[in-house]
């Protein structure tokens, strides 16, 4: 078996701080890779971010990080970082901007595969890192593998001909692939006649993204004097749903005048939700908008929680979830979880046994959830939480990580 000793990774997204508010769980996986295999290099290469990064390249002790331009001036490059789809749904002069991240991403992996020499190149999102992968693997003989998110790769099919060729073309020709869910799998299989997909499958499996155990896991759960906290974490876009949380909540508030929402995140969303939590009939410190958490700050706020509801849906679009990592955040610290099966929850949740699985857009099915959370005795709740912990303990990163490694690259 051939030594690994240099993986490229290519994403749109990966924090450039401890403070930056993008989703970490590409940075998790380099760590939790580094910890397994320290012989390897890793190096990332993401577009620059206005928000959060000046420079070009900074080395770390577990990996090299660089970052490329893709638009003048620089301040204005804000189209990735936050979810490339929430920015254009939210200022559509970004569209411009879409050829040339293809580009200058496509010409910066280029250089740097010709300086690195990696034995892999890594590609999170099928659009447009796989494809920018796939292209410069195939120029300079290296071998790419990808990872499919959500609607990475579906929304090609916007594109009837073009779009059903180029995942095609790129799928036959990487080495590996995951997707996070069955539903991402399903996208993908989508694209392929049964003849075909008998082949390409033997080269895809579902490993979700992993998640860090609490390191004091606790049970306690609700009793009967204490107020109940629901929470929500995430980006405020339409896919998350939180826009069904709300009302949800209000209904519920009237069988609980104790309880409390808190939602954490921050994104384009903001001022509606905020309009539409400031226009229920609540008292005005029932809804917290605590805005965007992270490392300890946001494992303190699992922690303070009771409940934690993803109410993700399919938006207008066809944009929608993988598998949030907050799910299994939430599962690790012991909480009761509530989850609309479009958010790709059913892939690990037992409805009743070690969370909640409710139908989309829907909030008398949050209510009606959290009333039945309400409703169970203490036994019954300390119950759900171990078997919550239990699962989210197959998701640890170090397991998860080895599973990567042995399906993407040890078979190289």
């Amino acid at each position: 078996m051939l030594k690994i000793e240099k993986i490229l990774f290519v994403s749109s997204t990966f924090p450039a701080s401890e403070k930056d508010d993008v989703p970490g769980f590409v940075k998790d996986q380099v760590l939790a890779l580094k910890k397994l295999h320290p012989e390897t290099e890793f190096v990332v290469l993401a577009p620059h971010d206005a928000r959060s990064y000046t420079k070009k390249e900074t080395k770390y002790e577990e990996y090299t990080e660089r970052r490329f331009h893709y638009f003048w001036p620089f301040s204005m490059e804000k189209l990735a970082g936050h979810g490339i789809m929430p920015t254009l749904k939210k200022n559509k002069v970004y569209f411009l901007m879409i050829p040339l991240l293809f580009l200058f991403e496509a010409l910066s992996l280029f250089v740097l595969v010709r300086k690195f020499k990696p034995d892999y190149i890594y590609a999170h999102w099928f659009t447009p890192q796989g494809i920018s992968a796939g292209i410069v693997g195939l120029l300079s003989g290296t071998k790419f593998v990808f990872t499919s998110h959500s609607s990475d790769v579906i929304i090609l099919k916007k594109l009837p001909i073009l779009g059903r060729a180029t995942v095609r073309f790129f799928s036959r020709r990487a080495k590996a692939i995951t997707v996070v869910s069955k539903r991402s799998f399903e996208k993908l299989r989508s694209f392929f006649p049964e003849k075909d997909w008998n082949t390409i499958s033997r080269k895809v499996k579902i490993i979700p993204m992993g998640v860090y155990l609490a390191p004091e896991l606790s049970t306690n759960t609700l009793s009967e004097d204490k107020k109940c906290t629901v929470a929500f974490i995430g980006r405020f876009v339409e896919k998350k749903g939180i826009h069904f949380l709300i009302p949800a909540f209000e209904k519920y508030f009237s069988f609980d005048p104790d309880s409390e929402l808190r939602i954490a995140g921050d994104g384009p969303w903001r001022d509606k939700l905020l309009t539409l939590a400031n226009s229920a009939n609540l008292p005005k410190d029932k809804i917290q908008f605590v805005g965007y958490l992270q490392g300890e700050k946001k494992r303190n706020f699992l922690q303070e929680s009771n409940i934690i509801v993803i109410p993700s849906i399919i938006s207008k679009d066809g944009d929608s979830e993988g598998l949030p990592v907050v799910l299994l955040e939430g599962m690790a610290s012991g909480k009761i979880c509530i989850a609309t099966f479009e958010s790709g929850a059913d892939d690990i949740i037992d409805d009743g046994i070690n969370g909640f699985l409710i139908p989309e857009k829907d909030p008398d099915a949050i209510s009606n959830s959290l009333l039945k959370i309400k409703s169970l005795s203490l036994e019954q709740k300390v119950n759900i939480q171990k078997k919550a912990i239990e699962t989210a303990a197959k998701f640890e990163w170090s397991a998860v990580a080895e599973q990567h490694w042995d399906f993407l690259f040890r078979n190289g």
